[in-house]
């Protein structure tokens, strides 16, 4: 008899929307693995840690974690992969043979090695604008300032909030050589920046994000990490601004599964096939 699937699933709230487990099911078909991937959104009264500690009792292999609950994954985790500490935050949980529940953030790789791979954007001496300093700024700064850009500004509506996060990360932008600032998003108008990544929600909906159109100004690349968006009101703005590369996250999602996926199994699949298929079922909503 074979052996029975290993279990994983990604958890959320909400969740129904997660491309996660087309995503994986196409991965573990390339790489020859027998998993079951599903979606779990605890409900309003359940603790994140509950529904993990109920998921890896029942004999589950490995938890995706998504919005709002990552940084609850670093706190369920019995140890964590330094990115993860760094980043206050894990988008990935582990079982481990001794009983444990191991953690690491795989999403700052995912938008470093999309970035790198599909969009030809090598980080090293460049200059980027980071907008929001919410938890999804602070899941990608690591992998960010290890790929050593010149410089890295941190964007927010409070700037109070953006130089916060900044000095959580002085010492590790000074380790990488990186000149780490932040700023208000007014004072965005200076532009100069080769690369503006949008990490925050404000970039969906008709309300979009007070950004002034001269933040874009000298921009290679205007990245959204969401996706799935029908309403890209960042996309959108930076077309108007005259920046010819845009794009959304769904590279990066690919690219932080597949990380996800070699973390529990030990194989790294390859992104492309899964990628093309999830940009055209996108495409074709």
């Amino acid at each position: 008899m074979s052996a029975a699937p290993q279990r994983f699933a990604v958890v959320g709230r909400p969740v129904a929307h997660s491309m996660s487990p087309a995503m994986h099911a196409m991965f573990a078909a390339e790489t020859g693995f027998a998993i079951e991937y599903g979606k779990i959104e605890p409900a309003a009264d359940e603790s994140f840690e509950s529904c993990a500690k109920r998921f890896f009792a029942a004999g589950g292999t490995g938890l995706n974690v998504t919005l709002p609950y990552k940084a609850e994954a670093l706190a369920f985790a019995d140890s964590a992969s330094r990115l993860a500490r760094l980043a206050g935050a894990a988008n990935t949980l582990k079982a481990e043979e001794d009983g444990g529940v191991s953690a690491c953030n795989t999403d700052g790789a995912g938008l470093v090695t999309d970035l790198r791979t599909r969009h030809g954007i090598e980080l090293a001496g460049l200059r980027l604008l980071l907008l929001g300093a919410g938890g999804a700024s602070a899941g990608v700064l690591p992998s960010l300032l290890q790929a050593k850009p010149k410089a890295i500004t941190i964007a927010n509506r409070t700037a109070a909030k953006a130089a916060e996060l900044a000095g959580r990360f002085a010492a590790f932008a000074k380790e990488h050589g990186v000149e780490l600032a932040s700023c208000g998003l007014e004072e965005t108008a200076a532009g100069g920046w080769d690369l503006v990544v949008n990490a925050t929600a404000a970039g969906r909906g008709a309300a979009g994000l007070a950004l002034p159109a001269a933040a874009f100004g000298g921009a290679r690349l205007a990245y959204d990490m969401s996706y799935r968006s029908a309403d890209d009101s960042f996309l959108m703005q930076a077309a108007e601004a005259g920046v010819e590369r845009r794009c959304d996250g769904l590279g990066m999602l690919v690219e932080q599964g597949a990380l996800s996926f070699a973390y529990w199994l030990g194989a790294m699949p390859a992104t492309e096939p899964a990628y093309a298929r999830l940009r055209a079922e996108i495409d074709g909503e």
